[in-house]
Formats: C-alpha cells, structure tokens, sequence
C-alpha cells in the first residue's frame, strides 16, 4: 500500500487531484482543521447544474448510487398526429401532414392540382384534379346549352351555307355563288364625281354626272362617254 503524498503548503478548499480520472479518490482540503478529507471517488462527470427551459437533465446512477454521467437533452417538440387530435376531439393550430387524406372513403389527392383544375372521382372512391375541357360545338348544341367561351370551328356550314373562314376587306359584303357557298365581294360606291383624274379615291368608287361615267382604278380617274371614249 502506498503512501498519498499532498501538495504542502495547502490552501483552505483546495482539491487533490484538481482533475482525478474516472476512479480516482479526490480530496479536498480543510484548512482550520489542517487536513486532507477524502470527497470520494471521481466519476467523470462535469459539475454543474443540468436542466434547464430548452433541456432536460439526462443521468447514470450505479450499483453504489453514484452518478456516472450527465448531460443535457433537448426538449424536443412533438407535434400530434392525425389520429391523436381526432381521436382525442381535441383541437390544434399545428400543421399536420399525413402526405394524403382519406376522409368519408374518398382518397384525397397528395399534391395540388393546377389553376382552375377541379377534383372528379373515378367512381372507385379516389379524386384527383383535372383540367376542365373546352366547349366544343356539338356539345353545346346537342345539350341546347350556351356558352361564353370562343368556339373556333375553322369554318362554319349552316343550314346548307358554307361560310367563309377568312374575314375579308372593310365594305366588303357575303355574296353565293348559287351553290352553296358563300365569299366577300367588293361592291361598287357611288360618289361625288371627281374634277380632275388626279383626285383622290378609292378602289371600287363610281360616279356619273352629265353623260358621264367615271370609276377608280387605284391609281387615278377613269372617264367613260356614251361611245366609251377614255378621257
């Protein structure tokens, strides 16, 4: 057995060793009385206080009751289930997310659908978003319905009339060809007849004033008598 051998001189409060390993006996002096008192055998464990509002003190105890560790463990905050809130009838301002819902046997869809998608079911108990389809014309019809959306047929057949697919030219007007088809046709415009065949006019302008007749062809005034003599 071998001697312990202090530290001299010795101060009131002073340990031997300051830092025992885990097993080591630690002692601590008592100045007024001059003498070494034994603290007991180190553990390893930091002194201090554990625990606090965000922690929560987490220990070892041994055969002997001595405390082997200590640390300090977050509170973690748990946040409830679905079944826990519903079962419970409780109410909570947590987000809680299943991934997807069932409620009343249907199967909700797990992600959002897209701007003005609405849900439809398959008939089997599951919803998903669709996109809604464009009116076509042999559905409004049919049904007797109207809509307010643009029906863009390419080109319209009405009561036995092909219409035209192309707009055509300002003052134009619809004519048939006697067939069944109609197109635009430019119609002549009687106006004040021009002083000189310089004026200014406009393509399909006529006009007639004492025995004369005049028409535009784009460029100028064209001048026509009783013999068809060009002016």
């Amino acid at each position: 057995m071998s001697l312990l051998t202090f530290p001299s001189p010795a101060t009131n409060g002073q340990l031997y060793p300051a830092t025992p390993l885990p097993g080591e006996n630690q002692y601590q002096y008592d100045g007024p009385n001059q003498t070494w008192r034994l603290l007991g055998t180190a553990t390893g464990v930091v002194a201090g206080c554990y625990g606090d509002g965000t922690n929560v003190a987490t220990f070892c105890v041994d055969a002997t009751g001595r405390i082997t560790s200590a640390i300090n463990a977050p509170i973690s905050s748990v946040i409830p289930d679905l079944q826990t809130v519903t079962t419970q009838g409780a109410v909570t301002t947590d987000t809680i997310d299943v991934g997807g819902v069932i409620a009343a046997g249907l199967n909700y869809p797990a992600a959002d659908g897209a701007a003005g998608d609405y849900l439809t079911t398959d008939g089997a108990g599951n919803l998903s978003f669709v996109t809604p389809p464009v009116e076509d014309l042999d559905s409004v019809t049919t049904a007797g319905n109207t809509t307010a959306n643009t029906i863009d047929v390419g080109g319209l057949i009405a009561a036995g009339l092909t219409y035209p697919a192309t707009d055509g030219t300002a003052n134009q007007v619809v004519s048939t060809d006697g067939s069944g088809n109609l197109g635009w046709l430019s119609t002549l415009k009687v106006v004040t007849p021009p002083t000189a065949w310089t004026d200014s006019g406009n393509p399909n302008e006529v006009s007639y004033d004492a025995g004369y007749f005049y028409w535009y062809d784009g460029t100028n005034w064209q001048r026509a008598v009783a013999d068809v003599t060009p002016w």
